[in-house]
């Protein structure tokens, strides 16, 4: 991921509780829709926008809570997937919905309510379900909240990527020096978020895997293994029209040149369909 501004036509769409939800959009061509995960916000897609503005309109927007993006508590997943249709109603049903992490969980949410997308293509979505030993930490959502609440955002930073995604110390303490970690700091308050989206009452699960009819390719890091690599077969195996897809030489932040020629050829009038 790209943490440039993305330099394109900026907009707001109103969701359904009446929260503001902003948007960029740039390029020419279907709609390809780009939903973050964790600790993202739509500037940090602008290196994938500009290599996929060549062949379609890329719209990528801060999920409530961050950026120009407004917010409403309690949080509701619900409330994110109305979001993201309110998004498809604004710029059209897009031909492409691409979710990066626990934002795939959300694209795949909003699939099986029926949203108007046209494909789905979901990189590393840490799916939960199914396999019940595979569990985020109990409580985590409630202990990174009680780290923000009082002040410790950075605590609450360490916690979710030490307890929630398994990063070694090392890995963690290089991240903790990059300019980067103050804009992960800032945006600690939605990490609860995203976790509900993994586990609890709220999170995917089986049914809605099983709801969502469009075609769905699930994509791995090579370089990535254990929990992310059995959640992602796992997915793939249960979608009705899923497929899984190894990217060489990635781990789960990958690369905007490895990720925009996979997007362009999974465009349905690339595969010469309508």
């Amino acid at each position: 991921m790209d943490g440039t501004e993305l330099a394109g036509s900026p907009g707001t769409v109103t969701s359904r509780d009446g929260t503001s939800i902003a948007f960029d959009r740039v390029g020419d061509g279907p709609v390809l829709l780009v939903v973050g995960g964790a600790l993202s916000t739509a500037a940090s897609f602008a290196g994938l926008a500009r290599r996929c503005a060549g062949f379609s309109t890329v719209v990528c927007w801060d999920r409530r809570g961050r950026g120009r993006s407004g917010d409403r508590a309690p949080h509701r997943v619900a409330d994110e997937v109305g979001d993201l249709v309110a998004l498809c109603d604004e710029v059209g049903p897009p031909a492409l919905c691409y979710g990066h992490s626990s934002g795939g969980l959300l694209a795949l949410a909003a699939a099986a309510t029926g949203a108007p997308i046209g494909r789905l293509v979901c990189y590393e979505p840490p799916f939960l379900a199914g396999d019940r030993s595979r569990r985020l930490p109990v409580g985590l959502a409630g202990e990174l909240a009680d780290l923000v609440a009082a002040g410790r955002r950075e605590q609450a930073v360490e916690a979710f990527l030490a307890h929630g995604t398994g990063m070694a110390p090392a890995d963690l303490e290089a991240l903790r020096s990059q300019p980067v970690w103050a804009s992960m700091a800032s945006l600690a308050h939605t990490l609860p978020y995203d976790v509900a989206l993994c586990v609890g009452e709220q999170a995917v699960g089986d049914a809605d895997v099983a709801a969502v009819t469009a075609p769905t390719l699930v994509l791995a890091g090579g370089e990535s293994r254990g929990m992310i690599r059995e959640a992602t077969t796992d997915l793939a195996d249960r979608l009705s029209d899923g497929c899984l897809e190894v990217v060489a030489g990635q781990r789960h932040v990958v690369e905007s040149a490895a990720l925009a020629p996979i997007l362009e050829d999974a465009l349905p009038d690339r595969r010469g369909e309508p």
